[in-house]
């Protein structure tokens, strides 16, 4: 992604031509992830299982939408900025 770009962020960013990456490719970039139940996050004995093992002991849960994110153009910004 072009972070100088000044275009909006949100629209689907490809390599051209598009060149898939594979999970063990992201696994070695240090990226870990798990498909879970977002429906029943509560109830999830995987996602519960994954917070004991990782010793997560607190949650956030947001909906990212214009009708319940007060300030939202401006707060979805964060989501592509890049970390130190």
């Amino acid at each position: 992604m072009d972070m100088e770009s000044k275009e909006d962020q949100r629209k689907e960013l490809r390599q051209e031509p598009n060149l898939p990456c594979t999970v063990e490719t992201l696994r070695e970039l240090g990226v870990i992830s798990w498909v879970l139940d977002a429906d029943n996050y509560e109830e999830d004995e995987k996602l519960q299982a994954i917070r004991d093992v990782r010793s997560y002991s607190f949650r956030d849960v947001i909906t990212v939408s214009p009708d319940k994110l007060p300030g939202y153009e401006e707060k979805i910004k964060c989501f592509f900025e890049v970390w130190p």
